[in-house]
This record gives structure tokens, C-alpha cells and sequence, in this order.
């Protein structure tokens, strides 16, 4: 879907940004057992891989919360463009 396309683009603006920000790739593993996405100390993202691999980082099958997540930015993004 165009949706999922648009949101593609935005999983690589965000992770650009925080590439410049001095985020690094977090392990998975890291996330499974702290349950947490980021770490400012360290300043490692989970979501810091292709949109496509995502999914991996469900705790349950069919969850797919942070593609939804990229997808709600787009959803907001356009609508705000059209005054809603």
C-alpha cells in the first residue's frame, strides 16, 4: 500500500536523524531483556534496522507496533498538510 511506502521513507528519516543525533543499533537481545527500545546513555536504538526487519522486535505474532508507529507519523503528518 502507498501508506506502507511513505512509511518506509519516514523509518529512514527517523533513523537518519538519529544517526546525526550519535545513535548506534542496539542488539535485540538488549531490547528483549530490558524492554526498552532505547538507551540515552548509550545511545543505541532498537529500531535502528531496515523497516522490514521490524517485526522482529514483537514480542507477539502478528504485533507489529513499530511499523504502526512510522505509519501514525505519516497518518498525522497528512493530515495536519490537509488542516484537518
Amino acid at each position: 500500500a502507498a501508506v506502507d511506502i511513505v512509511a518506509q521513507c519516514e523509518h529512514l528519516r527517523w533513523w537518519a536523524a538519529h544517526v546525526c543525533l550519535g545513535y548506534v543499533p542496539m542488539d535485540a537481545s538488549e531490547y528483549f531483556a530490558t524492554d526498552k527500545s532505547h538507551n540515552e546513555v548509550t545511545m543505541q536504538h532498537a529500531c535502528m534496522i531496515p523497516w522490514q526487519e521490524l517485526s522482529k522486535l514483537n514480542y507477539h505474532e502478528g504485533e507489529d507496533k513499530f511499523k504502526a508507529y512510522d505509519r501514525l507519523v505519516v497518518a498525522v503528518t497528512c493530515d495536519r498538510i490537509e488542516g484537518k
